[in-house]
């Protein structure tokens, strides 16, 4: 669902994963998007939380499984999508 409701080829994930890493386009830092996406109702988790070096990669991290409805998820997955293809992350 992920793979099919997001840009293609951004999804990063084991396809029987519950988690997905999200790469960031240029321009968006993973705390501006996650921040952004939790205004719009959708939460994400910085890369930084999970980061082990000095240099954590512009990525958030998505828990699929978190969601109980499939048509809420692909809803999120939309708002997601939509804020990716925006040009709000070259102001941040």
């Amino acid at each position: 669902m992920a793979a099919a409701e997001l840009p293609p080829g951004l999804v990063r994930a084991h396809p029987d994963c519950f988690h997905l890493w999200l790469p960031l386009p240029a321009g968006w830092s993973a705390s501006a998007f996650s921040n952004r996406s939790a205004a719009l109702g959708v939460s994400v988790v910085p890369a930084d939380a999970f980061a082990v070096s000095l240099a954590p990669p512009a990525a958030v991290r998505l828990s699929l499984g978190a969601v109980s409805e499939r048509a809420r998820l692909s809803k999120a997955l939309r708002v997601l999508a939509d804020l990716l293809g925006s040009r709000e992350g070259s102001a941040t």
